[in-house]
Protein backbone atom coordinates (compact mmCIF):
# COMPACT_ATOMS: atom_id res chain seq x y z
CA UNK A 1 0.00 0.00 0.00
CA UNK A 2 1.40 3.66 -0.82
CA UNK A 3 1.58 5.21 2.48
CA UNK A 4 1.49 9.22 2.60
CA UNK A 5 2.72 11.95 4.80
CA UNK A 6 0.20 14.60 3.44
CA UNK A 7 -3.69 14.15 3.38
CA UNK A 8 -5.85 12.79 1.07
CA UNK A 9 -8.54 14.14 3.13
CA UNK A 10 -10.19 14.78 6.22
CA UNK A 11 -12.68 12.13 7.19
CA UNK A 12 -16.00 12.65 7.26
CA UNK A 13 -19.60 12.19 8.24
CA UNK A 14 -22.91 13.67 7.38
CA UNK A 15 -22.20 16.92 8.01
CA UNK A 16 -19.08 18.67 8.76
CA UNK A 17 -18.71 19.26 12.56
CA UNK A 18 -18.27 22.62 13.64
CA UNK A 19 -14.46 24.04 15.38
CA UNK A 20 -14.70 22.60 18.55
CA UNK A 21 -13.59 25.95 21.46
CA UNK A 22 -12.16 25.05 24.39
CA UNK A 23 -14.12 24.18 27.19
CA UNK A 24 -17.67 23.65 25.12
CA UNK A 25 -20.00 20.58 25.65
CA UNK A 26 -17.81 19.04 22.59
CA UNK A 27 -14.67 19.27 23.87
CA UNK A 28 -15.94 17.29 26.79
CA UNK A 29 -17.55 15.09 24.73
CA UNK A 30 -14.17 14.58 22.44
CA UNK A 31 -12.10 14.38 25.75
CA UNK A 32 -14.57 11.65 26.84
CA UNK A 33 -14.40 9.72 23.43
CA UNK A 34 -9.99 9.60 23.70
CA UNK A 35 -10.83 7.02 26.96
CA UNK A 36 -13.03 4.62 25.50
CA UNK A 37 -10.75 4.65 22.17
CA UNK A 38 -7.93 3.60 24.48
CA UNK A 39 -9.87 0.31 25.37
CA UNK A 40 -12.00 0.10 22.83
CA UNK A 41 -15.61 -1.63 21.82
CA UNK A 42 -17.03 -3.51 24.04
CA UNK A 43 -17.22 -1.04 26.58
CA UNK A 44 -15.34 -1.41 30.19
CA UNK A 45 -18.18 -0.51 32.52
CA UNK A 46 -15.27 1.30 34.91
CA UNK A 47 -13.32 3.18 32.35
CA UNK A 48 -16.40 4.71 30.73
CA UNK A 49 -16.39 9.06 31.78
CA UNK A 50 -19.75 9.94 32.70
CA UNK A 51 -19.82 12.66 30.20
CA UNK A 52 -20.68 9.91 28.05
CA UNK A 53 -23.25 8.53 30.13
CA UNK A 54 -25.05 12.09 30.77
CA UNK A 55 -25.61 12.37 27.56
CA UNK A 56 -29.31 12.87 26.97
CA UNK A 57 -29.52 10.24 23.84
CA UNK A 58 -27.82 7.77 26.22
CA UNK A 59 -30.29 8.56 29.73
CA UNK A 60 -32.98 8.35 27.06
CA UNK A 61 -32.21 4.89 25.34
CA UNK A 62 -31.36 3.10 28.76
CA UNK A 63 -33.99 0.71 29.71
CA UNK A 64 -33.07 2.17 33.78
CA UNK A 65 -31.95 5.74 33.23
CA UNK A 66 -30.49 5.74 37.07
CA UNK A 67 -28.61 2.40 36.65
CA UNK A 68 -24.68 3.01 35.66
CA UNK A 69 -24.59 -0.43 33.80
CA UNK A 70 -27.71 0.26 31.55
CA UNK A 71 -26.41 3.47 30.75
CA UNK A 72 -23.75 1.84 29.80
CA UNK A 73 -25.02 -0.86 27.61
CA UNK A 74 -27.61 2.24 25.86
CA UNK A 75 -23.82 4.37 24.83
CA UNK A 76 -22.54 0.52 23.75
CA UNK A 77 -25.69 0.61 21.45
CA UNK A 78 -25.21 4.21 20.61
CA UNK A 79 -21.74 4.60 19.98
CA UNK A 80 -21.85 1.18 17.21
CA UNK A 81 -24.62 2.75 15.58
CA UNK A 82 -23.26 6.30 15.16
CA UNK A 83 -20.13 4.19 13.69
CA UNK A 84 -22.31 3.06 10.86
CA UNK A 85 -23.84 6.28 9.88
CA UNK A 86 -20.25 7.51 8.74
CA UNK A 87 -20.01 7.60 4.91
CA UNK A 88 -18.25 6.31 2.45
CA UNK A 89 -17.37 2.92 3.39
CA UNK A 90 -14.36 2.47 3.22
CA UNK A 91 -14.47 5.87 6.47
CA UNK A 92 -17.01 3.71 8.12
CA UNK A 93 -14.75 0.38 8.27
CA UNK A 94 -11.82 2.63 9.32
CA UNK A 95 -13.80 4.83 12.11
CA UNK A 96 -15.17 1.46 13.45
CA UNK A 97 -11.76 -0.83 13.42
CA UNK A 98 -10.67 2.17 15.54
CA UNK A 99 -12.87 1.87 18.43
CA UNK A 100 -14.14 -1.92 18.20
CA UNK A 101 -11.54 -4.09 19.03
CA UNK A 102 -12.54 -6.75 17.33
CA UNK A 103 -12.52 -5.34 13.76
CA UNK A 104 -8.94 -3.76 14.30
CA UNK A 105 -7.09 -5.12 17.30
CA UNK A 106 -6.89 -5.30 20.73
CA UNK A 107 -4.45 -2.71 21.71
CA UNK A 108 -4.45 1.02 20.58
CA UNK A 109 -1.98 0.85 18.32
CA UNK A 110 -3.01 -2.23 16.17
CA UNK A 111 -6.17 -0.39 15.82
CA UNK A 112 -4.93 2.72 14.92
CA UNK A 113 -2.49 0.77 12.35
CA UNK A 114 -5.67 -0.72 10.82
CA UNK A 115 -7.66 2.76 10.41
CA UNK A 116 -4.34 4.52 8.65
CA UNK A 117 -3.61 1.76 6.51
CA UNK A 118 -7.82 1.55 5.42
CA UNK A 119 -7.18 5.25 4.69
CA UNK A 120 -3.69 5.41 3.51
CA UNK A 121 -2.22 7.29 5.72
CA UNK A 122 1.16 6.93 7.79
CA UNK A 123 0.45 5.86 10.72
CA UNK A 124 2.06 9.18 12.46
CA UNK A 125 -0.09 11.12 10.69
CA UNK A 126 -3.33 9.58 11.28
CA UNK A 127 -2.67 9.42 15.07
CA UNK A 128 -1.87 13.64 15.29
CA UNK A 129 -4.49 14.84 12.64
CA UNK A 130 -7.01 12.19 11.29
CA UNK A 131 -8.21 10.67 14.65
CA UNK A 132 -8.93 14.41 16.42
CA UNK A 133 -10.82 14.76 13.38
CA UNK A 134 -12.72 11.13 13.90
CA UNK A 135 -13.29 12.41 17.47
CA UNK A 136 -14.89 15.91 16.68
CA UNK A 137 -16.83 14.73 14.04
CA UNK A 138 -17.93 11.91 16.64
CA UNK A 139 -18.77 13.93 19.33
CA UNK A 140 -20.41 16.52 17.16
CA UNK A 141 -23.16 13.36 15.68
CA UNK A 142 -23.75 12.23 19.63
CA UNK A 143 -24.50 16.13 20.53
CA UNK A 144 -27.22 16.17 17.42
CA UNK A 145 -28.46 12.57 18.55
CA UNK A 146 -28.83 14.19 21.58
CA UNK A 147 -30.67 17.29 20.78
CA UNK A 148 -33.00 14.90 18.17
CA UNK A 149 -33.91 12.09 20.45
CA UNK A 150 -36.68 13.46 22.54
CA UNK A 151 -39.09 11.02 25.04
CA UNK A 152 -42.20 10.29 24.22
CA UNK A 153 -43.95 12.12 27.55
CA UNK A 154 -43.28 14.77 29.65
CA UNK A 155 -41.86 12.76 32.93
CA UNK A 156 -39.42 10.30 30.32
CA UNK A 157 -41.64 7.24 30.80
CA UNK A 158 -42.87 5.08 27.78
CA UNK A 159 -46.71 5.40 26.95
CA UNK A 160 -48.27 2.72 28.67
CA UNK A 161 -52.14 1.35 27.47
CA UNK A 162 -53.04 2.90 30.90
CA UNK A 163 -50.99 5.80 31.35
CA UNK A 164 -50.14 8.51 28.38
CA UNK A 165 -52.04 7.21 25.87
CA UNK A 166 -53.28 9.71 23.11
CA UNK A 167 -56.99 10.16 23.54
CA UNK A 168 -59.18 11.55 21.08
CA UNK A 169 -60.89 14.67 22.08
CA UNK A 170 -64.53 15.99 21.14
CA UNK A 171 -62.89 19.22 20.22
CA UNK A 172 -60.99 17.35 17.30
CA UNK A 173 -64.20 15.55 16.15
CA UNK A 174 -66.89 18.49 16.04
CA UNK A 175 -64.75 21.31 14.95
CA UNK A 176 -63.91 20.71 10.98
CA UNK A 177 -60.12 22.87 11.12
CA UNK A 178 -59.07 21.41 14.40
CA UNK A 179 -60.00 17.67 12.49
CA UNK A 180 -58.03 18.45 9.65
CA UNK A 181 -55.17 19.54 12.05
CA UNK A 182 -55.18 16.54 13.89
CA UNK A 183 -55.66 14.49 11.34
CA UNK A 184 -52.55 16.20 8.62
CA UNK A 185 -50.54 15.43 12.14
CA UNK A 186 -51.19 11.83 12.73
CA UNK A 187 -50.77 10.77 8.98
CA UNK A 188 -47.22 12.88 9.24
CA UNK A 189 -46.25 11.08 12.18
CA UNK A 190 -47.44 7.73 10.53
CA UNK A 191 -44.93 8.31 7.76
CA UNK A 192 -42.63 9.35 10.13
CA UNK A 193 -42.37 6.05 11.73
CA UNK A 194 -43.42 4.49 7.89
CA UNK A 195 -39.84 5.75 6.80
CA UNK A 196 -38.46 4.52 9.81
CA UNK A 197 -39.04 1.20 9.58
CA UNK A 198 -37.71 0.89 5.81
CA UNK A 199 -34.71 2.69 7.01
CA UNK A 200 -34.40 -0.22 9.47
CA UNK A 201 -35.23 -2.79 6.68
CA UNK A 202 -32.99 -1.84 4.23
CA UNK A 203 -30.03 -1.22 6.94
CA UNK A 204 -30.48 -5.03 8.52
CA UNK A 205 -30.52 -6.50 4.85
CA UNK A 206 -27.82 -4.66 3.35
CA UNK A 207 -25.26 -7.07 3.34
CA UNK A 208 -26.88 -10.08 2.92
CA UNK A 209 -26.58 -11.65 -0.21
CA UNK A 210 -29.66 -13.31 0.60
CA UNK A 211 -31.92 -10.67 1.02
CA UNK A 212 -30.94 -8.26 -2.13
CA UNK A 213 -35.12 -8.27 -2.88
CA UNK A 214 -35.74 -7.24 0.51
CA UNK A 215 -32.92 -4.67 0.15
CA UNK A 216 -34.30 -3.47 -2.64
CA UNK A 217 -37.57 -3.41 -1.95
CA UNK A 218 -37.36 -0.99 1.67
CA UNK A 219 -35.02 1.25 -0.78
CA UNK A 220 -38.20 2.17 -2.76
CA UNK A 221 -40.18 1.88 0.56
CA UNK A 222 -37.40 3.98 2.54
CA UNK A 223 -38.07 6.69 -0.78
CA UNK A 224 -41.80 6.13 -1.30
CA UNK A 225 -42.39 7.10 2.38
CA UNK A 226 -39.84 10.21 2.14
CA UNK A 227 -42.09 11.15 -0.92
CA UNK A 228 -45.00 11.53 1.10
CA UNK A 229 -43.54 12.95 4.40
CA UNK A 230 -42.24 15.69 2.52
CA UNK A 231 -45.17 16.64 0.50
CA UNK A 232 -47.04 16.43 3.56
CA UNK A 233 -44.76 18.31 5.92
CA UNK A 234 -45.07 20.97 2.68
CA UNK A 235 -48.59 20.93 3.34
CA UNK A 236 -48.83 21.55 7.11
CA UNK A 237 -46.66 24.28 6.83
CA UNK A 238 -48.38 26.07 4.27
CA UNK A 239 -51.55 25.71 6.55
CA UNK A 240 -49.90 26.21 10.11
CA UNK A 241 -46.74 27.21 10.05
CA UNK A 242 -42.74 25.79 10.39
CA UNK A 243 -43.77 24.11 14.53
CA UNK A 244 -44.66 20.68 14.12
CA UNK A 245 -46.25 19.41 17.33
CA UNK A 246 -46.34 15.93 18.91
CA UNK A 247 -47.62 16.47 22.56
CA UNK A 248 -45.15 19.05 24.38
CA UNK A 249 -42.11 18.61 22.12
CA UNK A 250 -41.64 20.75 19.27
CA UNK A 251 -40.22 19.62 15.53
CA UNK A 252 -39.42 21.28 12.41
CA UNK A 253 -39.32 19.02 9.06
CA UNK A 254 -35.28 18.76 9.16
CA UNK A 255 -35.60 17.00 12.51
CA UNK A 256 -38.75 15.14 11.90
CA UNK A 257 -37.20 13.57 8.70
CA UNK A 258 -33.59 12.85 10.87
CA UNK A 259 -35.71 11.49 13.49
CA UNK A 260 -37.41 8.74 11.37
CA UNK A 261 -33.52 7.76 10.63
CA UNK A 262 -32.97 9.21 7.51
CA UNK A 263 -29.56 10.40 7.03
CA UNK A 264 -28.83 10.65 3.00
CA UNK A 265 -28.60 13.88 1.61
CA UNK A 266 -30.87 14.80 -1.17
CA UNK A 267 -30.78 18.02 -3.49
CA UNK A 268 -33.64 20.09 -4.28
CA UNK A 269 -34.12 18.49 -7.59
CA UNK A 270 -34.02 15.27 -5.71
CA UNK A 271 -37.02 16.34 -3.65
CA UNK A 272 -38.43 18.12 -6.78
CA UNK A 273 -38.41 14.78 -8.53
CA UNK A 274 -39.46 12.47 -5.56
CA UNK A 275 -42.65 14.83 -4.65
CA UNK A 276 -43.67 14.91 -8.68
CA UNK A 277 -43.16 11.13 -9.42
CA UNK A 278 -45.75 10.95 -6.06
CA UNK A 279 -47.95 13.00 -7.25
CA UNK A 280 -48.27 11.41 -11.00
CA UNK A 281 -48.98 8.01 -9.39
CA UNK A 282 -50.90 8.91 -6.20
CA UNK A 283 -50.26 8.97 -2.53
CA UNK A 284 -51.12 5.12 -2.21
CA UNK A 285 -49.40 3.78 -5.30
CA UNK A 286 -46.38 2.39 -3.95
CA UNK A 287 -46.02 -0.02 -6.54
CA UNK A 288 -46.01 2.39 -9.23
CA UNK A 289 -44.01 4.45 -7.10
CA UNK A 290 -40.97 2.50 -7.53
CA UNK A 291 -41.82 1.38 -10.77
CA UNK A 292 -41.55 5.15 -12.24
CA UNK A 293 -38.39 5.61 -10.16
CA UNK A 294 -36.96 2.47 -12.71
CA UNK A 295 -34.53 3.64 -15.22
CA UNK A 296 -36.21 3.86 -18.54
Amino acid sequence: MNQRNEPRKAVETQKKAPTVQTGGELTDTVEALKVVVRKGVPLRPDRVPDELLDLAGVVARSVQADDRLARVDALERLLKATFKTVVPKQQREAVQGLFLVARGGKTLTERRTFAAGLLDYELHHFRKRIEPQILEELAWQLHRDSLQYVRRTKDGEPFEASGHTPVITEEQIAQPDTAEHEILLSRIWSDVYGLRAEVIARGASRDDPEKVAEHADASIGALWYLARLLTKLSRYMELHGKAILHGTPEYNADSLIRLAGWTGELSKEQVRDLRFTLAQVGEWDREGFGEALLPR
